[in-house]
């Protein structure tokens, strides 16, 4: 018996090591192939089984045979079990903690950090045994500004950081230092910052093994990686391996489900505190060992359950059937099965396949019944409906199109696949006889129109979207089949707006192919700035192809260097480019050095470039640029060769340069006789601005470089009428032609611009009579190639449609030389149409003065207009320049136009003082400029001392011979004589006086002064001024304090104390709080400094709990019902209601209605009031409510007989009696009322005794007034639907005013109307209703209008294409603008807004939610 009950306390003593061990662990099941069971294996279960004697606390047992306990770690607390091997630093006050592994052993962590401070775990160099034990630990670091050290040392934890400093920004919450191998276990979430996620690191010769769990972790980096039994949900993974690991993830889940539980190799893993989620319809990436872990489950809530094996989910991707007790779902199409779903008993399946790409339904098979997926019971079988089969959605250019599963695409166009970025993935080309694509799957496309060409690509354009999705074509080098995309034909089919150029980002492929506007207008809307790092500009980069029948219009910016700007085309560099009949009305914005502008082209690098009928009518302005070349047409001719014919410029070029060469049509700088230009003219203007620097020529018609050779241009039947001004008055070349070019037959304006000996001049009025037209066509008439109808055309034109020959004759009487046009011609007048080109300033007897300058569209002539100047200085300072803003305006027909040029005022340099001396003997002179502390100090060494004497005065009693130096002049002698100074404490010369400057904890210390001579005391001292304020050096971390304010704790840069700094708090709401449901809010910190240095916390989320909600009784409400007895019944009911905002929330709670008595008589009407009352939260509720009564009318209830008097009683007449009131009548009818004293019949007297007299009758009471009725309640005001689906509500009918919400059929641009008419009506838009463009993905730019004084809350959330926002009004607040109006909005927009709004709405739209990325500019005026 002794030895059976040794060996079964031995048996005991191993069950508990047992239990403890299996405590250790977080899976608490098995499961068989058949189900899954529960396996209890509590302490107390385990204690059941034990004699008394042998129950103790649960140990692990070591190798050596000694027992321990497993020390545990709360991440939460921060705090941990005593225990030899490891420590914990709290410097939560700096926003971390971290804990330090020392020895090897096994130790368990809990809990998280989400309290808010980062949390890391160093496991110290050489350890080979640590294990960890995760208990549904959840780390997440964020991205703070702190070193990581050691509590003993200065130097970083980790070789790591002392190679790179990463871990400064990873934050890493598992580090592994070198030589070291450590073992996980359980279930965690380990993830480093944003800015780097790495969440493990290893040191040279660090190993991990992750064993027995389920692990998030982002990227880890070790020296070796070793995964048992484990699933590690993971993006990157760099270590090396001996077994063979694989890699996987789920798609065709619904998003937003969250993972509860994993199953693996029959154990049980809770994850549902890991925050594990479905992302995009699909389980992010995990891995396992594929020889180690056969097969795993996943339940996500709702009860969906997945079954995978890694071999299949990977090669074969099919769902495996479940080990644990589930629920089959078969689905079925045409009889045949396609797929199934496993769900756990009562939970959901997915649908199959998914839903949300098909759109599928269901019926169950055995039932017909809907099916949807939820609630599943039990296995069945379901079938997908036909008329809904194989439906697949295909968006094609924004819109979504349905096609049935086996549909090809529609031919006779051209489609780009894109992922779901946008970005480019293959092409299918659709045209007749093409290809022929057939759907299988969802699907977003850009589709191209083609046109009737077979032998080549043909497009037709329709809008900026089709431009778009081209220059994507072209940036691919698409080419198949001898099929180039570079080669294509693009007919314009109606004018465009573009925000975009034509480029080929990847290859510098030129376009060769053919534009053909067709006579439309494309607009740009370009900007380009050193970012983009671009070579060239315009709606081609490159072009080596033909563009014809176009005009280009619109504006261009950049900000750059060395770049190529063209209206048309950047560069143009093919064999053969032609540009025919085009017209660009461009207006051209350039600022940098180094940059080649045209109007149609910027520079032509190769080839040859043809020009023919073309124009130039915008404008061009060059603004703080050098060593650039300008011109009307071509800017740069650098090699190649240049043919124009039948061209003119009518362009206002302005030119702020230095170095730079202007000219009307084109620049050429070598091999000059590749340079021809027939029949050409310029007119308009070409000007240096008001601050235009020196070196600038300019040249009216065109520039040539000369060189040795004899090689020229030539210039032939062409005239210069440009205005040629130097606004400055200075030296400038004011030439028509330069260089190396030949002209023949050319003339220029005189009074234009200098003589020209190789050109003829005429005058104006040759020009405007036909003279100049008759001698450029040199007297042929028959081929004429210029026109001018005389007395209409303002100059000769070359084009002949609409315009006249000019024929020469001789008057008969004075013999003169005369021009007109053919007998009959008529000349019909030609109304000028003036469109406003640009502001220009001058100078006029030393004042300022600016003109707008307007060009009429038809004659393309010019005039100006003075404007009104004002005036904004800034002053120049010692070291910095001034600046002075002149801003023009003026209103021309009911239109203002403004204009603004800045001028730079030269710094004023440092007034110093006289010399003083100091405490070491040198000298030192302070400016004595306002807010200028500068000094200079003079040491007496640069120049030999001389003597002088000294003459006695208050403070020296005789005269002495001193030394003096020869800079400052200040009196250096080692000794002076008796001198009687009048010290004071007064600060006469402080840079002279101070001994040591102001600190952040003491003041400034001054040696007393002589206040007549200036001598200091140096043995008498004084404190003045205060201390500095601390500076901000290294910063320690943030801290959010309990009322949700933060602050920067820093190091002082002068005085290393720490010190805390409170910063601005800005709220976002992430979900409203509500009654029923918790508030989330995010909290942001900033502190900008003014020395520009911003500092932004970590942000706060912070949930809050339901308000609950606000009860509050109403008024008791009345109904008047009809009763089981058909009689009318009054019953009351006591309304409750939530006070909160936006709480629907209502009950109604019965009153207890208590009737009063019917006033009604029988002769009036009356009432009957009745009294409810409820008592509901210790309060008492009653009112009265009355309803009216009719008269009854009198009823006859019996009559009376007469009674005689006697002479002992007195008698009464007969009567009637009322059995409703008790009246008394006089006849049966009642209708004869009687009193008691007429009835009566006195006793009988003797007969001298008189009778009585009869009373008067009393009059019937007046009838009750009625009860007031109830008003009826306010109805919620009409939303009016229009065309193009916007809403309309009218919020102020008798001030004309409505609110606007986005139209559902929003195209790519939208301008928001002004005004709207709702019948006969007009009404003015003056709000912009709440969440008007949430979610709108189509809408690219959107207008809103002047009287727009209201934007509600999240206007444009979600509208992530859209560009450009222009806000018109100038109305906007603080309370007009809704707290989160500009949440949620896209950081790519640009919002324009009014200039002299452009600093209060920056400040205003970030206080309302907008992202600090969102760029605000001023809308510019065209």
């Amino acid at each position: 018996m002794k030895g059976n009950r040794k060996i079964r306390k031995q048996l005991q003593a191993y069950l508990c090591m047992l239990v403890m061990a299996v405590q250790s662990l977080t899976p608490v099941m098995q499961v068989s192939a058949e189900e899954v069971t529960t396996v209890d294996v509590s302490t107390q279960a385990a204690e059941a089984e034990m004699d008394a004697e042998n129950a103790s606390d649960a140990v692990t047992v070591s190798d050596a045979g000694t027992t321990q306990e497993i020390p545990v770690c709360d991440i939460t607390e921060g705090t941990l079990d005593e225990a030899d091997g490891w420590s914990i630093n709290d410097e939560a006050e700096y926003g971390y903690k971290e804990l330090t592994i020392q020895k090897n052993g096994t130790y368990r962590l809990t809990g998280s950090n989400a309290a808010g401070y980062n949390f890391y775990i160093i496991v110290e160099s050489g350890l080979d045994a640590v294990k960890l034990i995760m208990d549904d630990v959840v780390i997440r670091n964020a991205y703070r500004e702190y070193n990581i050290m050691a509590a003993d040392s200065q130097e970083p934890i980790s070789t790591y950081v002392q190679q790179s400093d990463l871990v400064k920004r990873n934050h890493m919450p598992l580090i592994l230092e070198s030589g070291t191998e450590v073992t996980l276990q359980g279930t965690a979430f380990l993830e480093g910052s944003q800015e780097y996620a790495t969440a493990i690191w290893g040191d040279d010769g660090s190993s991990l093994i992750c064993e027995d769990g389920v692990f998030h972790v982002n990227d880890i980096i070790v020296s070796y990686f070793h995964i048992k039994d484990a699933l590690l949900w993971n993006r990157y993974v760099d270590g090396e391996r001996d077994e063979e690991l694989e890699s996987t993830y789920i798609n065709d889940v619904s998003k937003d489900l969250e993972l509860e539980s994993v199953w693996l190799g029959g154990q049980k893993y809770d994850v549902s505190g890991l925050g594990i989620e479905i992302k995009y319809g699909w389980l992010e990436e995990f891995m396992a060992n594929r020889v180690n872990t056969p097969a795993f489950e996943f339940l996500f809530d709702g009860g969906i359950l997945y079954s995978y094996r890694f071999s299949k989910a990977i090669w074969e991707y099919k769902r495996v059937v479940p080990t644990q007790e589930h629920c089959t779902v078969i689905y079925e199409e045409d009889g045949y099965e396609v797929g199934r779903a496993y769900c756990v008993p009562g939970g959901n399946v997915e649908l199959w396949p998914s839903n949300e790409e098909a759109q599928m339904q269901y019926v169950v098979k055995e039932t017909g019944e809907s099916f949807d997926g939820c609630n599943v019971t039990g296995d069945m079988t379901v079938e997908l409906l036909p008329d809904t089969a194989y439906g697949i959605d295909v968006t094609i250019n924004g819109e979504v199109q349905r096609f049935a599963r086996g549909d090809s695409l529609p031919e006779g166009y051209f489609y780009i696949e894109t992922y779901s970025n946008g970005s480019y993935q293959t092409a299918y080309d659709c045209r007749p006889g093409k290809e022929q694509v057939v759907v299988k799957k969802s699907m977003q496309l850009l589709a191209l129109r083609c046109g009737d060409s077979a032998d080549h690509l043909e497009f037709m354009i329709d809008s900026a979207e089709d431009l778009n999705t081209y220059s994507m074509l072209l940036s691919q080098n698409y080419q198949k089949n001898d099929v180039k995309a570079s080669e294509a034909e693009l007919k314009l089919a109606k004018d465009i707006t573009v925000d975009s150029m034509i480029s080929d980002s990847y290859n510098y492929a030129p376009f060769y192919g053919t534009l053909d506007g067709q006579n439309h207008t494309i607009t740009l809307d370009l900007t380009v700035d050193e970012g983009d790092k671009k070579d060239a500009a315009g709606l081609f980069q490159r072009l080596a192809g033909t563009v014809k029948n176009l005009t280009i219009d619109g504006r261009m910016e950049v900000q750059d260097r060395s770049i190529a700007v063209g209206g048309i085309a950047g560069i143009v560099c093919g064999e053969k480019t032609l540009i025919s009949h085009c017209r660009s009305d461009v207006d051209i914005y350039i600022e940098g050095s180094e940059m080649e502008a045209g109007g149609l082209v910027g520079m032509v690098d190769a080839g040859s470039l043809q020009i023919s009928d073309s124009s130039m009518n915008g404008t061009i302005n060059v603004d703080n640029s050098s060593s650039s070349y300008i011109a009307g047409l071509v800017g740069y001719f650098d090699a190649g060769s240049l043919q124009i014919d039948r061209c003119h410029v009518t362009s206002v070029m302005d030119i702020t340069s230095e170095y730079t060469i202007v000219s009307g049509i084109a620049n050429k700088l070598a091999n000059a006789q590749d340079m021809t230009i027939n029949n050409c003219y310029v007119s308009g203007a070409i000007k240096r601005g008001k601050q235009g620097k020196s070196g600038l020529d300019i040249y009216g018609l065109a520039y040539a470089l000369e060189s040795d050779s004899d090689s020229r241009g030539t210039v032939t039947n062409c005239y210069n009428d440009a205005e040629e001004k130097d606004s400055m008055n200075g030296s400038i070349a004011l030439t028509t032609v330069g260089g190396a070019l030949q002209t023949n037959n050319c003339y220029y304006v005189e009074g234009q611009c200098e003589e020209q000996p190789e050109l003829t001049g005429v005058t104006e009025e040759q020009v405007k009579n036909g003279a100049l037209c008759y001698l450029l066509n040199q007297g042929n008439t028959e081929a004429p190639i210029w026109y001018q109808t005389i007395g209409s055309d303002l100059r000769p034109v070359t084009e002949a449609d609409g315009h006249a020959v000019v024929y020469e004759k001789t008057d008969s009487e004075t013999g003169n030389k005369v021009y007109e046009n053919d007998e009959g011609t008529v000349v019909s007048p030609e109304v000028h149409k003036f469109k406003y080109v640009t502001m220009y300033w001058d100078e006029e007897d030393g004042q300022v003065i600016a003109n707008g300058q307007f060009r009429c569209e038809n004659c393309k002539e010019i005039i100006v207009e003075p404007a009104e100047v004002t005036i904004e200085r800034e002053e120049p300072d010692c070291e910095n320049a001034g600046e002075i803003l002149y801003t023009a305006t003026l209103t021309k027909d009911g239109k203002t136009y403004t204009g603004s040029m800045e001028e730079t005022i030269p710094v004023t340099g440092h007034n110093y003082g006289s010399w003083e001396l100091t405490a070491n003997g040198d000298g030192i002179r302070v400016c004595q400029n306002p807010d200028c502390d500068e000094y200079e100090e003079c040491d007496h060494s640069r120049e030999e001392p001389y003597q002088k004497v000294v003459s006695a005065n208050d403070c020296i009693p005789v005269d002495y011979e001193a030394t003096f130096c020869s800079v400052c002049g200040l009196n250096i002698s080692d000794e002076q004589e008796q001198e009687s100074h009048a010290y004071v404490e007064e600060l006469i010369a402080p840079e002279a006086q101070k001994k040591s400057g102001a600190t952040c904890e003491e003041k400034a210390v001054y040696f007393a002064i002589c206040k007549r001579c200036h001598r200091l005391d140096l043995e008498h001292t004084f404190e003045a001024g205060e201390c500095k304020p601390h500076t901000i050096g290294e910063v320690r971390g943030y801290r959010w304090n309990q009322d949700n304010s933060c602050d920067l704790i820093y190091e002082c840069y002068e005085c290393e104390s720490i010190q805390t700094k409170k910063m601005e708090v800005t709220r976002k709401v992430i979900q409203e709080r509500t009654c029923m449901q918790s508030g989330k809010y995010v909290y942001s910190a900033v502190l900008e400094e003014d020395d520009d240095d911003v500092y932004e916390a970590p942000d706060k989320e912070v949930k809050v709990p339901a308000t609950g909600h606000a009860l509050a009784g109403g008024k008791i409400e009345f109904a008047e019902v009809t009763g089981a007895d058909g009689k009318p019944v009054v019953t009351a009911l006591l309304p409750i209601h939530c006070n909160n905002e936006n709480c629907t929330y209502r009950q109604n709670i019965p009153a207890i209605v208590e009737a009063g008595k019917n006033t009604a008589t029988c002769v009036a009407d009356g009432a009957v009031t009745y009294t409810a009352k409820v008592i509901w939260n210790a309060q008492t509720y009653t009112d009265t409510y009355q309803v009216k009564t009719t008269k009854h009318g009198h009823k006859l209830k019996s009559y009376v007989a007469k009674k005689d008097a006697t002479t002992e009683q007195a008698g009464m007449q007969a009567y009637y009696t009322c059995e409703n009131c008790d009246g008394k009548f006089a006849d049966q009818a009642l209708t004869k009322p009687v009193t008691d004293a007429e009835l009566a019949i006195p006793k009988l007297t003797a007969p001298d005794g008189q009778p009585s007299q009869n009373p008067q009758p009393s009059q019937n009471p007046q009838p009750g007034q009625n009860p007031q009725g109830d008003q009826k309640p306010d109805t919620k005001p009409e939303v009016i639907t229009q065309k193009d689906g916007s809403g309309i509500t009218i919020i102020n009918e008798k001030k004309k005013k409505v609110s606007y919400t986005g139209a559902k059929k929003t195209k790519a641009s939208l301008t928001v109307p002004a005004k709207v008419k709702i019948g006969k009506k007009t009404y003015k838009v003056t709000k912009l209703a709440d969440y008007a463009f949430k979610g709108n993905r189509k809408l690219k730019n959107l207008t809103l209008p002047k009287n727009c004084c209201y934007i509600g809350t999240e206007a444009f959330s979600g509208c992530t294409k859209l560009k450009t926002l222009t806000i018109k009004s100038t109305k906007l607040t603080a309370q007009t603008v809704a707290d989160n109006a500009f949440q949620g909005m896209s950081k790519k927009t640009v919002i324009k807004v009014p200039k002299s709004k452009l600093k209060e709405y920056k400040k205003l739209f970030r206080a309302k939610g907008l992202s600090k990325k969102v760029k605000i500019k001023e809308i510019k005026k065209k």
